[in-house]
């Protein structure tokens, strides 16, 4: 592949993912008020979540295998169409049930795409031996797609408790119809005939679990910070709007720290920076639940978005660079898997312990799980 190559492809797989981010984001956070709209019941929009990421956790070992076998383009073209599917059954469903299934189909498509498209960013990658700029770049990509969403959702919702969710669904399931036709300009990547090893040998190369594992505290640290940040505002009565606004910080502050990352890592090393970063936000988030002022929650958010920024897309870097010739896909599927199980496990931890020890338990449920990923990432030597 030729220099021109990998950065025209590289456009391509950040147009791709920011569409697949946006289309997701968008249509998540609109089965709730859908769930409302039918009279399902609060507890039921827990199990429509669950449904989206259980059966993806159950189905990643094949998913795995099939995005090394067919390559990582037609990972993400079946990927994309399955996205696509779960919109047009979710734009019909009327019912529990439909929506259960519409959430089930998404998860599974949002996962296998997210592993062709990681598999193609990792060739690009090493194509250019710029791993770490180009998952910078990813990581970019994938938060930019984030907002967008659910500001989808702000613009057609104008101010109304319940937006018109069938809009929603019908623009978001377009946007991901784009997907299958940019497919098309994306690498090929490795096809079956040269797959080697197994599950097996992927789960035995070394250092590996140590990534995976810092990948999924990394990512639960992040959505547990997201989801307790409101319970930290109501409990020492902080504005909505103050709330809103930390949030922006902790989002904004990780994008922007992925701007710079790649020079960063070729500046001081990934280890000597995933370190800095992690250390940092454990500090900021050990302090978090203290009664301190304002503007001292502002810089401690701040500093958790950077740190945790870090995370994800040096583990994805580091994931792709440890992979075997044909193991990309089962390799990134390990990764994404433990992310999963992380946002399962964690979050159902911190709700035993809240009721115990407050709101503070959950972030410092989350400093011991940073502690945790520290400790890993002082042992890890990267690739």
């Amino acid at each position: 592949m030729t220099g021109r190559a990998p950065r025209s492809g590289l456009w391509v797989v950040l147009a791709a993912n920011v569409l697949c981010a946006a289309g997701v984001f968008a249509i998540r956070p609109t089965l709730s008020y859908r769930a409302v709209e039918l009279g399902i019941g609060p507890q039921w929009v827990g199990v429509v979540g669950s449904a989206y990421a259980v059966t993806a956790l159950v189905s990643a070992p094949a998913l795995g295998q099939l995005a090394d076998r067919r390559g990582q383009r037609t990972a993400t073209f079946i990927g994309a169409c399955t996205m696509v599917l779960a919109g047009v059954l979710l734009c019909t469903a009327d019912g529990l049930p439909a929506i259960l299934v519409g959430s089930a189909v998404l998860g599974l498509g949002h996962f296998l795409t997210l592993i062709g498209l990681q598999m193609a960013a990792g060739q690009i990658g090493l194509a250019q031996a710029q791993v770490h700029r180009v998952f910078g770049a990813f990581a970019v990509s994938s938060a930019l797609g984030q907002m967008l969403g659910p500001g989808l959702i702000a613009v057609v919702g104008r101010g109304s408790v319940v937006p018109p969710t069938l809009v929603i669904l019908v623009i978001a399931t377009s946007v991901l119809a784009v997907m299958p036709v940019l497919t098309a300009w994306l690498p090929a990547g490795e096809t079956a005939r040269r797959v080697h090893g197994s599950w097996s040998t992927v789960l035995r190369i070394r250092g590996l679990a140590d990534v995976v594992l810092i990948s999924g505290l990394v990512v639960a640290a992040i959505d547990l910070t997201a989801i307790y940040l409101p319970l930290l505002g109501s409990e020492r009565q902080l504005s909505s709007a103050f709330v809103g606004l930390l949030m922006a910080v902790r989002a904004a502050s990780s994008m922007l720290v992925r701007v710079f990352l790649g020079r960063w890592i070729a500046r001081f090393g990934a280890r000597a920076v995933l370190l800095v970063a992690l250390g940092a936000s454990t500090v900021a988030m050990a302090l978090l639940p203290l009664h301190v002022p304002a503007w001292a929650l502002i810089a401690l958010v701040l500093v958790i978005g950077m740190g945790l920024g870090v995370g994800d897309p040096v583990t994805a870097a580091w994931a792709s660079l440890m992979a075997p010739v044909g193991g990309q896909g089962r390799v990134q599927s390990y990764r994404l898997m433990a992310n999963r199980v992380g946002q399962i496990a964690i979050p159902l931890a911190a709700g035993a312990l809240t009721p115990v020890a407050g709101v503070a338990g959950g972030f410092w449920l989350v400093t011991g799980c940073l502690v945790v990923a520290v400790g890993i990432a002082r042992r890890v030597r990267g690739p």
